[in-house]
């Protein structure tokens, strides 16, 4: 690239950027932004093509298979950027939460991917785990929202994921 200026790693989308929703996906030019749905497409297709039986529907396993990686990912960009911010001291839990939610989310959807000799017992425990990390995280990161657009995005993110995780337990 034979140019002189510099590059904004930020991912901030600026005020008033023609073209850009709040919360919109930035790609550099020339790229598409990755969808959700081809994270969901590989997750079933995936899930169908074992013979095992597993202990949810395959869509809602899917689903909730990406919804947690696209947490854990959230969360740790949030982490990431708030270890940016001037006011760290204050963001310090919201750091240690995102950090946590992001490992539990990890091992959950790891759990997930997983159905053969499936244990109702383990995978029960971890989408109950994973709901409590999701919802301290969101509830942390919803207190910075106003202040901190990453840390609405990551409470978003984890809102979603709670309720994906509480669906498969049944519970609402």
């Amino acid at each position: 690239m034979p140019t002189n200026a510099p590059i904004d790693h930020s991912c901030r989308v600026p005020s008033g950027a023609a073209g850009y929703a709040r919360g919109a996906i930035r790609t550099k030019p020339g790229r598409t932004p990755p969808s959700q749905e081809a994270t969901v497409s590989n997750a079933l297709a995936m899930l169908n093509s074992t013979t095992q039986p597993t202990g949810f529907a395959a869509d809602d396993l899917a689903a909730c298979i990406a919804a947690l990686q696209d947490c854990a990912q959230t969360c740790t960009a949030c982490a990431d950027a708030c270890l940016a911010e001037t006011d760290l001291d204050a963001l310090l839990d919201c750091i240690t939460l995102d950090l946590n939610c992001a490992d539990i989310c990890v091992a959950t959807s790891a759990v997930l991917s997983r159905q053969t000799r499936y244990r109702g017992s383990v995978t029960e425990a971890l989408l109950a785990a994973c709901r409590t990390a999701c919802a301290a995280c969101a509830e942390t990161c919803e207190r910075h929202a106003g202040v901190h657009d990453h840390c609405r995005i990551c409470a978003d993110a984890c809102r979603r994921c709670e309720s994906t995780c509480a669906a498969l337990l049944g519970v609402r």
